[in-house]
């Protein structure tokens, strides 16, 4: 994305590249960092490579800061990203996005994913001009750009909020930010939930033929969710015993990373599945319950909604 950085300003930053660069983070900047960043582990013992691979698979951290006299690691969200650079021995900056003033172009980057739905915007075009062009049309929200046809497809607000469906050599952007409904942000007032009902964006969790042993199932989830009663997939990594159906799904939704789950009612066990596993294939058994967030191609079941 080096021509888009050329062609948008960097809010006055100076930008040091050459022995800095990192693939993934077109704009690096020695002895320099920013301030606001989230500590990306309390434990300062991190490696620069650990802390740029964890911002780049989080689809909502658009840059980082590396003390390599700390060994700490700080993560830049849309709203620090593009704040201004300051002087500090032995830290480097690194950002995955220009900026448009003190705004970053867009809020999120999904590499292996796409949204159904897009507008054909250009064939045999860059992906710098994908993304400039939709930055420049105030009524894009997101695109999608496929490297290995050079298409590149708009999203606007019917569309760009849409559940993001796995797909090889695709890039999905979002200039504008996603609530867990699969809504656009809303910065008006919110609705209270009504006593006893089920909040907006949730829907009530199909129990199908899930059997609830010793720990209750989910009650509810978002309704951008994909519900698999009585499976799950293996190769999930554990994150507790004694969960939950509901905490395990809630958990799982609050984290960028996690894209699957799978709760087990005997024990309360809880697994996360990443990218790398939330494809991995469907078995059956009655007392566990699997969650996605994303669609899997096919031939994987469809879910129950």
């Amino acid at each position: 994305m080096h021509q888009l950085g050329d062609q948008l300003a960097s809010g006055g930053h100076t930008v040091t590249q050459g022995q800095c660069l990192i693939s993934g983070f077109p704009s690096v900047a020695c002895d320099m960092h920013q301030l606001g960043g989230q500590l990306a582990s309390g434990n300062n013992t991190v490696t620069q490579e650990q802390c740029l691979m964890g911002c780049m698979v989080i689809n909502t951290c658009l840059g980082a800061d590396y003390n390599e006299l700390e060994m700490s690691c700080y993560w830049h969200l849309g709203d620090t990203v593009c704040s201004p650079l300051v002087p500090k021995d032995a830290c480097k900056n690194f950002r995955k996005v220009a900026c448009n003033g003190d705004t970053p172009i867009m809020t999120e980057r999904n590499p292996g994913f796409h949204v159904l739905g897009g507008t054909v915007f250009c064939r045999e075009c860059t992906e710098d001009v994908c993304l400039a062009e939709c930055v420049r049309n105030n009524s894009c929200l997101g695109a999608d750009y496929n490297r290995a046809d050079m298409s590149c497809f708009f999203h606007y607000n019917d569309t760009v909020c849409d559940m993001l469906v796995m797909k090889q050599d695709c890039i999905n952007f979002r200039v504008s930010s996603c609530s867990g409904d699969g809504n656009t942000v809303d910065t008006g007032p919110t609705t209270a939930q009504p006593p006893g009902g089920v909040a907006p964006g949730r829907v009530a969790a199909p129990q199908g033929n899930f059997m609830v042993m010793n720990f209750p199932g989910p009650e509810t989830l978002p309704s951008t969710a994909l519900a698999y009663p009585a499976s799950n997939t293996k190769n999930g990594r554990l994150r507790g015993f004694g969960l939950t159906g509901q905490e395990c799904v809630d958990q799982c939704f609050a984290e960028v990373t996690c894209l699957a789950t799978d709760f087990n009612s005997v024990d309360g066990s809880c697994w996360i599945h990443t990218r790398m596993t939330s494809c991995d294939p469907l078995m059956q058994a009655n007392q566990l319950y699997h969650i996605k967030k994303t669609a899997c191609p096919a031939p994987f079941p469809m879910p129950t909604f």
